[in-house]
């Protein structure tokens, strides 16, 4: 499973890579951005349901999960 922002796909040998997903991307470098400047998880969560970002699922994310998303594209 893909982290936010990010979307499965084939390469041309038909392996599997990760590709930037046009819809969140660019939020989730927000995201990233935003916690390298030191705001609070629970802040970037306010700026990111803001700005409609939401969970694969669909749903609104805690700060938990903006946590986690931070943690998962840290070394992408």
């Amino acid at each position: 499973l893909a982290p936010l922002g990010y979307k499965n796909a084939r390469d041309e040998l038909g392996r599997s890579v990760l590709v930037p997903d046009p819809e969140t991307y660019e939020l989730v470098l927000e995201a990233r951005r935003l916690r390298a400047e030191g705001m609070s998880i629970r802040k970037i969560c306010a700026a990111m349901h803001r700005k409609g970002l939401r969970s694969s699922h669909g749903s609104i994310l805690s700060p938990m999960g903006v946590w986690k998303l931070l943690r998962a594209i840290e070394h992408l």
